[in-house]
């Protein structure tokens, strides 16, 4: 077999370009981290991040870290490797005196130690988990004694005597079935049967050095490559095939144990490094750049490396955890050697060779450095200078707008001269035909040659003011934009012509991109316009609409347009308008009207308030992989039920709290999330930016139901679906079938037993009639007692037909008297006056009909109508303050109610009767009273005392006794009868109990006192 050694592509270490700032985020002990020291990551199935640092174990979900500790079951000494097996259980090993632990549940457990492991300062440098159920081996790499491992039974060793290349071990990566070692002369296999096979060795002198990673690219359909990283070199091993992909660096500062990290992201882009040092190495240029603090990252170096789910790349390191969420934007500021970190314009004189503009001089770039030049005019302050336009023209000459500098020429040598000396120029636009367009706040200017000329701009000049831009279409058309609007001249004999918006600050134009047959976009102070019919009309377009400040308009070479704002860029293809800012890796927030460029390669560079960047359309990816959903469980009565099968509640159990987790590593603040309670709800809920974990739903009424969930981004996808097990509520007893049923029978018996029982009580109270009989022909005393009670019921009953007859007989008055108006009025036409008439004869009629209702009720309560039963004072309370609601809330009347009323023996609806009419006279008497209130309470007592206390007007002491008499009204502006405390007095006394009136301690309002007797026996005595 012949064994070939092939070099693609090399990159020296003397080709590492200029640095650039992809978008990072960095955790460290400030965001949940234990330790900013991490040693390894790793992410199991559910896109959870496992985060070995000096502290120990952490996991996080994209919003929450939740570190183990000791009291979980792992050790207090330093771990060291990270790593997960095929069914997704979490391994870690100490560093010294190794010890394996293996996550069961929420408990670590330990395998037992090694026998010699850890002796003499061995220390393990990685780990490897190979098998599934009962079969797993568990390898670890050493310093000086090789290979260990376990097999489930005993623990082994693997060493130089058993084949390996050498006992110092950097490196293990699982790939199948087979574990590839590297070591410090080699690289090697293992398989689950612990042969060493070395062969690849042969293959390249490469192989017989240090292998300090080893990194299995993810599965494709031909095959996939194994990822080395030597020494100084890194290549892939494709069978019998090794291609060096860059050479000529250095691991600095290996220690004994550090072990090398290689990665390939989503675009074939491969990071890779030691602790020490970090490399990127880009697929699309064969550019190998440093990683360090002046990309962003938290430090130098890459002690272990990790490419999620979501195409995240995490870098951990001494000093934080690094999350480089997208490469679709690398920027460049102070850092990279820029000047200053604002960028205000941008031009590209050469291919390859960038001017940048700031506000105190320019930064010159050539791709792998950067060289500055500030203007430092002494006689001009800071704030003053600055660089607003830039034009490159047909000779290829710089041109610079700068404020309070003038018009500036850059020379080969990197310097400029001035050309016009007026601080006030704005832009510079390079004409079609070699002239050269200059803009001051108040005049436009032509350079053709070395002659400068003023342009007329007409009567419609000077309607505008400060003027800020000047731009040349394709078609020569020359436009101005100014504070007052946009000037356009297309070389006819009108002359200028000037558009106006419909706003303000709309009038405020800032840039202008005119497209050949196409629409003229205008960026204005108010938002994205365009120039139709001599107006500026707001752009309402397929989803297109900005109503912030557009500074820039660019287009690029996919005929897509680039809207700069004051939060990021807004990119239009004539479909769909998506907005990318700092979250996406922009360097800032706000962009400037003259730092906009594509460049000889199509890319598109932006300045922005915090730097400049670069678009890369390689790594421009929309969400491939939705986020994961994971249902937690539900919450029923403060207490969490699982829903991994059918839940069975009460009818009670009406409200429930469904908690869940939404995993994900990218863009986590504006993650959505969807919910529907099947058989509950109509349709979904959402999609909602995930805020929360939980999900409330109250007074779901007995059925079947499902919760589904599931999460996703505004663009898509959506996750898969998460179902609950069934969730049943069950009906209350008396309306299952088994209670219909039972209650039939029992009706059925109680028929059957009452007319047996009603039989024998006709034949019982025939013979107590006559019993009765006999003691009343027998017992003078209790007749006299009769008569005289008779007699005082009479006298009553006269005094009733007295007031009856009075009260009764001023409504039939009043009918009476205007009649006779009406009569007149009727004659008189005065149809007012008639209206007046008919409206007073029928208030009396009502108020008749009233008295005549009231009395009736009266009348009634001799006897006791429902059937007495034992029912809770409380409730009877509650009962009432419902039924006059209306009147509490319109008043703002609080009622407090005591929890201990006591039980009470009577008629349920009369009893009700009482604590209404009680509350009805309170807030009808509460006067003025800024807070009015009521309290219903009990005083101990045999019986106990009920009151009803209010802060109203209170009752004078003379008036107490009489306000119970019929049709008592002490102050007649108040409506009503006059008959209701005396129904409330009659209820009580029929149930055996007394009520009377007192004054409160502060004297303010009045307190009615009642008692009632709580037998049966009192009740019937009262109705006797």
């Amino acid at each position: 077999m012949v064994c070939a050694t092939v070099l693609l592509a090399a990159v020296s270490g003397s080709s590492v370009a200029l640095a650039q700032k992809p978008k990072v985020e960095i955790y460290t002990v400030d965001n949940g981290l234990p330790s900013s020291t991490i040693t390894d990551l790793a992410q199991d199935a559910s896109g959870r991040l496992w985060i070995l640092s000096r502290a120990g174990v952490t996991v996080y979900d994209g919003r929450n870290f939740r570190t183990f500790s000791s009291q979980d079951g792992l050790p207090k000494g330093e771990l060291w490797a990270l790593e997960i097996d095929a069914e997704g259980r979490i391994w870690t090993v100490t560093r010294s005196r190794p010890r394996v632990y293996f996550l069961a549940g929420e408990v670590w457990q330990a395998l037992p130690p090694a026998p010699q492991i850890g002796l003499d300062g061995n220390m393990v440098t990685a780990m490897a988990v190979l098998g599934e159920g009962e079969s797993k081996l568990v390898v670890l790499g050493t310093t000086s004694s090789g290979l260990w491992w376990w097999n489930g039974d005993v623990w082994g060793r693997l060493n130089e005597q058993d084949g390996l290349p050498a006992n110092r071990v950097y490196s293990l990566a699982t790939v199948e079935d087979q574990i590839w070692v590297g070591t410090s002369h080699g690289l090697c296999q293992l398989d689950v049967s612990l042969e060493v096979n070395c062969t690849s060795q042969a293959l390249d002198e490469r192989l017989q050095q240090e292998i300090h990673a080893i990194y299995p690219a993810p599965s494709t359909a031909d095959g996939s490559p194994l990822w080395l990283l030597g020494l100084s070199w890194l290549g892939t091993l494709e069978g019998e095939v090794l291609t060096v992909l860059a050479e000529g660096f250095t691991l600095t500062s290996l220690g004994p144990v550090q072990p090398g990290a290689i990665v390939q992201d989503r675009a074939g882009g491969i990071y890779f490094g030691s602790a020490a040092v970090a490399y990127y190495l880009d697929p699309q240029r064969s550019e190998m750049r440093l990683l360090g603090q002046r990309e962003g990252l938290a430090s130098e170096g890459a002690s272990t490396l990790l490419v999620d789910r979501e195409a995240n790349v995490w870098i951990g390191s001494v000093r934080g955890l690094n999350k480089i969420t997208s490469r679709r934007f690398l920027s460049f500021d102070r850092d990279q050697g820029l000047l200053e970190r604002e960028v205000t314009a941008i031009v590209e004189p050469r291919p390859g060779e960038l001017v940048l503009g700031h506000n105190s001089g320019l930064t010159f770039l050539d791709g792998e450095r950067a060289e500055i030049a500030p203007f430092g005019r002494p006689d001009s302050p800071l704030s003053s200078q600055r660089v607003l336009d830039m034009a490159v023209d047909s000779d290829g000459v710089v041109w610079v707008a700068a404020q309070g500098m003038g018009l500036l020429r850059v020379t080969a040598g990197r310097s400029w001269v001035a050309d016009l000396q007026d601080s006030q120029v704005r832009s510079v636009e390079a004409g079609a035909a070699g002239e050269l367009w200059v803009l001051t706040h108040t005049e436009l200017y032509q350079r053709i040659g070395s002659e400068l000329s003023e342009i007329d701009l007409g009567a419609a000049g000077r309607d505008v003011e400060d003027l800020r831009w000047v731009y040349q279409g394709e078609d020569r058309r020359l436009y101005l934009g100014a504070r007052g609007g946009l000037l356009w001249h297309d070389q006819s004999d009108s002359g200028w012509q000037l558009a106006h918006g419909p706003t303000e600050g709309a009038d405020n134009v800032f840039n202008i991109l005119a497209l050949p047959d196409g629409p003229v976009w205008v960026g204005t102070g108010a938002g994205l316009f365009q120039l139709q019919a001599g107006e500026l009309i707001p752009v309402r377009q397929n989803g297109l609409a900005i109503e912030r400040p557009v500074f820039l308009i660019l287009r690029d070479d996919e005929d897509r347009i680039w809207f700069g704002t004051d939060d990021g860029v807004v990119v239009w293809d004539g479909q769909v308008a998506r907005h990318l800012s700092v979250l996406h890796g922009l360097s800032g927030r706000e962009t400037n009207r003259g730092a906009g460029l594509v460049d000889h390669q199509g890319r598109v560079w932006i300045g922005t308030d915090q730097g400049m960047s670069v678009y890369q359309e390689l790594y421009d990816s929309k969400h491939v992989i939705a986020p994961r959903a994971e249902l937690r469980g539900v919450e029923v009565d403060g207490q969490m039920r699982l829903l991994d099968q059918p839940l069975r509640l009460s009818h009670r159990q009406r409200a429930l709290t469904f908690h869940f987790d939404t995993i994900s590593m990218s863009e986590e603040e504006s993650m959505t999330y969807r919910h529907m309670l099947e058989n509950f709800d109509d349709d979904w809920h959402g999609p909602a930016v995930v805020s929360g974990s939980e999900v409330r739903y109250t007074n779901v009424p007995p059925g079947r139901y499902r919760f589904r969930l599931e999460a996703g981004w505004p663009d898509g996808p959506w996750s898969p679906e998460v179902t609950s097990a069934v969730i049943v509520i069950a009906r209350p007893f008396w309306r299952q079938t088994w209670f219909y049923l039972l209650t039939i029978a029992a009706m059925t018996l109680l028929i059957l037993g009452v007319h047996g029982l009603r039989t024998q009580a006709i034949r019982a109270r025939n013979a107590e009639l006559e019993t009765l009989t006999d003691q009343l022909n027998n017992n003078i005393d209790e007749r006299e007692h009769l008569i005289e009670d008779l007699e005082a019921k009479n006298q009553e009953l006269e005094q009733f037909t007295y007031t009856v007859s009075h009260d009764l007989k001023s409504p039939l008055v009043t009918i009476k008297g205007f009649l006779g108006y009406l009569e007149k009025d009727v004659e008189a036409g005065n149809v007012e006056r008639v209206r007046h008439d008919v409206a007073r004869i029928a208030g009396a009629a009502g108020k008749m009909g009233e008295l005549l209702d009231e009395l009736l009720e009266l009348s009634r309560i001799g006897r006791v109508v429902n059937p007495p039963e034992m029912v809770g004072l409380g409730d009877l309370a509650q009962e009432a303050i419902a039924s006059v609601g209306g009147q509490l809330a319109e008043r703002g009347v609080v009622v407090d109610v005591a929890p201990d009323l006591p039980m009470v023996y009577g008629d349920r609806v009369r009893l009700i009767e009482v604590m209404q009419n009680l509350i009805e006279n309170a807030v009808k008497f509460m006067g003025d009273q800024e807070s009015p209130e009521i309290e219903i309470g009990t005083r101990p007592g045999v019986p106990p005392t009920i009151f009803v206390r209010d802060n109203g007007i209170g009752i004078d002491p003379e008036y107490r006794d009489r306000i119970f008499s019929l049709f008592e009204r002490l102050d007649q502006q108040v409506a009503g009868t006059g008959v209701g405390l005396t129904l409330v007095r009659r209820i009580i006394e029929v149930h055996g109990g007394r009520i009377w009136v007192e004054a409160p301690d502060n004297g303010r309002g009045s307190i009615f006192c009642f008692t009632l007797e709580k037998s049966e026996d009192g009740v019937a005595r009262a109705e006797s």
